[in-house]
C-alpha cells in the first residue's frame, strides 16, 4: 500500500511540474505619482506586471500590456488635471492593483482592480486580460466550458440573482466579446464594474466553468 502511495505521489508531482513548464516569469512594479495640491491629496498609483523573456509569446503579451497601461494612465491624468480646478475640499484618488491569477504553459491570466474617486461616490472597475500559449488575447468563449448559448444563460441567471433587470442583462450579453474576465484555478470569473449593468456603484463578480 505504501509503495502504491509513493508511486501516486510521484506521478502527481510530475504532472504539476509538467504544468509549470513554460510558465512565464514575471514581477510586479508599483508606480506611485501621489502629490499634494492646494491642501488636497491626489493619490495616484498603479501596479504593472512585467513579463520577463524574449519569446514571441512574451513580446506579444508585453506589447499589449504596455498599450493598455498607456491608455489607462492617459485617462487618469486627464481626470486628475480636471479635478485640480474644482472648487471642493475632497481628496482624490485612482488606485490600480494587478495580480496574475493563472500562469501555465497554455494560459496567462491577469486581473486588474481599479478604485477611483473624482468627486461624488467612489467607483470600482475590473479588467481582465488572458493570453494563450501564442500570446493571443482571448475572449470569453475561448476559455469558458460549454456551448455559447449555455454560457450566456449562466451569465443571465447570475445577473438575475444579483437583482439586475432584464433589459440591462440583454444589453450586456449582446456584446460577449466586451465582457471582462480572468481565469483562476478551473474557473472563469466574470467581472462587472460599477454602473456597467445599471447596478450603481456595486461591482459584481461571479464564476463560470473553464476549459483550462
Amino acid at each position: 500500500m505504501k509503495k502504491y502511495l509513493i508511486v501516486i505521489l510521484s506521478m502527481l508531482m510530475m504532472t504539476l511540474s509538467m504544468n509549470n513548464v513554460n510558465a512565464l516569469s514575471y514581477k510586479y512594479k508599483k508606480i506611485d505619482y501621489t502629490y499634494h495640491y492646494r491642501g488636497r491629496t491626489f493619490t495616484k498609483y498603479y501596479t504593472k506586471v512585467l513579463v520577463k523573456g524574449h519569446s514571441k509569446r512574451i513580446k506579444k503579451i508585453r506589447a499589449y500590456l504596455k498599450k493598455i497601461d498607456k491608455r489607462d494612465q492617459t485617462k487618469v491624468n486627464k481626470s486628475m488635471s480636471n479635478a485640480e480646478f474644482r472648487q471642493d475640499s475632497y481628496d482624490w484618488w485612482d488606485k490600480s492593483n494587478v495580480r496574475v491569477t493563472k500562469n501555465t504553459k497554455s494560459i496567462f491570466s491577469i486581473c486588474r482592480t481599479n478604485d477611483s474617486h473624482f468627486g461624488g461616490v467612489a467607483n470600482r472597475y475590473y479588467y481582465g486580460y488572458t493570453f494563450n500559449k501564442k500570446g493571443k488575447l482571448l475572449k470569453l468563449f475561448d476559455v469558458t466550458k460549454g456551448k455559447k448559448a449555455c454560457v450566456l444563460v449562466s451569465i443571465k441567471n447570475a445577473l438575475l440573482k444579483e437583482g439586475i433587470n432584464g433589459s440591462s442583462i440583454r444589453n450586456y450579453i449582446s456584446h460577449p466579446n466586451k465582457i471582462q474576465f480572468y481565469v483562476n484555478g478551473h474557473k472563469v470569473y466574470v467581472c462587472i464594474a460599477s454602473y456597467e449593468v445599471d447596478q450603481g456603484t456595486r461591482p459584481i463578480k461571479f464564476a463560470l466553468k473553464s476549459k483550462y
